[in-house]
């Protein structure tokens, strides 16, 4: 096993483009389904939305230290019955009538079936309670299934920490699908206090086209970081350095420092993709610099394969596909360094979480490069990640695993592939009699994959489906600012499979 022997590229400063400090972030509000709980969901928001609030006002060039003294005890008072509220759990007052008339009907006068509910009431009901991650099939006993090898999974004291931040990449000119929003709302509704990274070729025109789910969602209007990685990797050591100091401050110093120093954690971020930038340094720059990708039938696919590795292998994280859907928090706390798999014997690469530096990563790219085939789908993405995992730690006659894959987590199909690639007709089904699946994904999922490349525009889904209730509930606001219409859900068509979703993929040369 070769380890990284090349540093990662050293930060640039940023130039950034800052937006006002993000309003609350939560997985069941803004943008989701009106007229249920106002006051209640007024009253549980206040002690983060009025805190922010009022940083915004009295940090202002004109702020009045005494308008802002005067305030104090008003202040106090909301913020404290927000929080008896949410200790409390206390349900909107209309909910269980609301839940019951409006959303557990199936239209025909008969109630849902339990899995039904369950989904529902995991997106418009109160907010949930901490999960427990053990029940998502990642993490602890449920980190190592039977079907794979003996991997030790990450305890307490040996998990390894990845930062806190959701890495997407979009390599197209213009963005190629609006569906794509709900990833970024998802995944930002979820993990509110998580970084959302978007790398886009145009990285100013995708934060235009998000803006307005942004706002609408509640997370404010995005912040483009100048600089590519190199700007994002200065963002956040400013903000690592931020939160330093404020634990270093005691109380003083964190009031301090959170009120006058640092960028925001829990913010949209959007930065241009520079293909050379994340080669640099690692397995994949002589295979770039070569032209050898062009050697493809998918160029753009394979290059965007290659530059998620040298992402998060430089900036370290979690990267996800902009086709998964986030439906619980990413539980990285405790499952550390994770693969995710689609069936019981193969990986995908839709999902990397893994610290800056890694070398399983490391190894990742190595394998990109020694066995790269353009002219072989999945050979250089899923199935890459089969390989390296098999070689380093699914040893033949009883060898032992390579060091780098001690405490690496592995999620069952589940976690991330609830619906997988060869079960890919559910998402086309009547969501009301696919219950038992609804069910699962909210109990048992972070996200779903729900495979872009064989839902391309043009393959228009029914609002009722699996897919399209499953996009109404996870990203409400970018339903809501984009329109049925640009999400392709529509109340014309069958619950069925279209043709061209079940065919082979079609080869493009050199896209």
């Amino acid at each position: 096993m070769l380890s990284p022997t090349t540093a990662a590229p050293t930060p640039a400063s940023p130039s950034t483009s800052a937006a006002p400090a993000s309003p609350t972030k939560t997985p069941w509000g803004g943008g989701g389904v009106s007229g249920i709980g106002s006051a209640w969901t007024f009253a549980s928001a206040v002690p983060t939305a009025a805190l922010r609030a009022a940083r915004r006002r009295c940090t202002a060039p004109s702020f009045l230290p005494r308008a802002c003294l005067l305030l104090a005890p008003a202040l106090a008072l909301l913020v404290l019955t927000g929080l008896l509220l949410q200790s409390a759990g206390v349900p909107p007052p209309d909910y269980p009538g609301y839940l019951h008339n409006q959303l557990l009907n199936n239209g025909d006068g008969k109630e849902l079936a339990e899995g039904c509910v369950a989904f529902e009431r995991h997106f418009v009901g109160p907010p949930a309670p901490p999960r427990n991650e053990a029940a998502l099939g990642v993490g602890g006993e449920a980190g190592a299934p039977s079907f794979t090898p003996a991997v030790e999974a990450p305890t307490a004291a040996t998990v390894t920490e990845v930062p806190q931040r959701v890495l997407f990449v979009h390599y197209n000119d213009r963005l190629e699908t609006r569906r794509y929003l709900c990833a970024v709302e998802s995944a930002a509704r979820w993990n509110p206090e998580v970084d959302v990274v978007v790398v886009a070729v145009n990285a100013s025109g995708f934060a235009h086209e998000a803006a307005a789910m942004l706002q609408a969602a509640g997370l404010g209007p995005g912040r483009v970081v100048d600089g590519g990685i190199a700007g994002l990797a200065a963002h956040f050591a400013a903000a690592d350095k931020a939160e330093a100091n404020r634990k270093k401050g005691g109380w003083l110093g964190r009031w301090l420092t959170g009120w006058f120093k640092g960028p925001p954690r829990g913010s949209v971020l959007f930065t241009e993709l520079r293909w050379e930038e994340a080669f640099s340094g690692t397995p994949l720059e002589a295979w770039y610099t070569s032209g050898a990708y062009l050697n493809s039938s998918w160029v753009t696919q394979n290059l965007g394969n290659a530059f998620r590795m040298g992402l998060v292998y430089t900036l370290g994280g979690v990267y996800m596909d902009l086709d998964i859907v986030s439906m619980n928090s990413i539980p990285q706390a405790r499952v550390g360094r994770m693969l995710t798999m689609q069936d019981p014997k193969s990986f995908n690469n839709a999902y990397l979480g893994f610290p800056p530096g890694d070398e399983f990563v490391w190894a990742l790219m190595e394998e990109f490069v020694r066995g790269f085939n353009g002219y072989y789908w999945g050979h250089n993405g899923p199935k890459m990640v089969t390989r390296t995992f098999n070689a380093l730690c699914k040893r033949p006659n009883g060898e032992a695993p390579a060091a780098t894959c001690t405490s690496l987590t592995v999620a069952a199909p589940h976690v991330l592939h609830p619906a997988s690639y060869e079960e890919r007709k559910v998402l086309f089904e009547d969501w009301r009699a696919a219950c038992d699946f609804m069910g699962s994904i909210v109990e048992r999922s972070i996200g779903m994959h729900w495979w872009h490349k064989r839902l391309e525009d043009g393959v228009t889904l029914a609002r009722e489906s699996v897919l399209g209730r499953v996009m109404q509930r996870t990203c409400p606001a970018t339903l809501a600012t984009s329109g049925a219409a640009a999400l392709e859900l529509t109340d014309d068509v069958e619950f069925s499979t279209p043709a061209e979703v079940m065919g082979p993929i079609a080869k493009h040369k050199k896209s």
